[in-house]
């Protein structure tokens, strides 16, 4: 009789982590087993929040440019090393509320309403440059969240003649983003509104905000801290309501 002899290799198992810090892109392990790790040198984190804040109907360049100006409003002293914690603006968003008719029926309208803007905290160690693509990189963020896929939902608005109706897009963005360059830079936001209605997906937005930095910010971010094979990394951030 003959025995079959069956050698069996230990083969080295690979972990790979959530976190950024072992510095491989786990995006080139999946689009290829055939390429080589490639091992990156450093990373962007982009962490987006899962719960939804609404910013109402707002053109795209005015939500983008209403953060902006909250966060140089917070963190206005740009020559110190940090800000925060707990520093905050605000801006007021056209958001839509319902109110009942004699008839019984409901209708849609327009209203005002304040978003706050709150760092919790931020770091650019004095660093100009750094500072404003912090403050780019998350005000994008906040756009693109608001803007992306599943975001949004229509209403006809009651303009306030008979029949005078007009659809309007109602938008969430993140409750919450942070972003952090290498070298020990990072902003940690909040954003609260009152109103809450409609859809908002972390996993379905993520994406769309990890591309407008890596295709306009992350130029800059390699160019200011010497690093050219630096990867935006985008993430849904769990948090507790604080």
């Amino acid at each position: 009789m003959y025995s079959l002899l069956v050698t069996v290799l230990a083969l080295p198992t690979l972990l790979i982590s959530a976190s950024p810090l072992n510095n491989i892109d786990a995006r080139e392990l999946v689009n290829g087993l055939s390429s080589p790790l490639h091992l990156r040198s450093g990373v962007v984190e982009l962490k987006i929040g899962v719960k939804k804040m609404n910013v109402g109907y707002n053109p795209s360049a005015t939500l983008d440019k209403a953060v902006q100006e909250a966060l140089r409003g917070a963190c206005f002293e740009v020559d110190r090393q940090s800000c925060g914690p707990n520093v905050k603006r605000k801006f007021s968003v056209d958001v839509r509320k319902q109110r009942q008719l004699k008839s019984g029926t409901w209708e849609n309208y327009l209203d005002r309403e304040d978003m706050y803007v709150t760092v919790d905290s931020a770091q650019w160690h004095g660093n100009k440059v750094i500072y404003d693509l912090l403050v780019r990189a998350v005000a994008s963020a906040a756009d693109h969240a608001a803007w992306g896929t599943g975001s949004c939902e229509q209403f006809a608005v009651d303009q306030g003649e008979e029949l005078n109706l007009e659809m309007f897009n109602f938008c969430n963005t993140a409750d919450r983003i942070s972003v952090s360059i290498p070298g020990g830079n990072w902003m940690n936001v909040r954003f609260k509104s009152s109103s809450e209605f409609g859809n908002y997906d972390c996993g379905k937005i993520k994406n769309t905000a990890e591309g407008y930095l890596s295709k306009d910010l992350l130029p800059e971010i390699r160019k200011a801290v010497g690093d050219e094979d630096l990867f935006v990394l985008p993430t849904c951030l769990y948090s507790l309501d604080r």
